[in-house]
């Protein structure tokens, strides 16, 4: 996550949300639970 967010401005955070997501969706075997997408 860290890495993912270094990526990006400390004011443009947000725009990490699809990599971060993408990252959640590989950790749980294809698909995301609804605690990934909230967490």
């Amino acid at each position: 996550v860290r890495e993912i967010l270094s990526h990006y401005p400390s004011n443009y955070k947000r725009s990490a949300v699809i990599p971060l997501l993408d990252l959640a969706q590989q950790q749980h075997g294809g698909w995301l639970t609804v605690s990934a997408m909230n967490t």
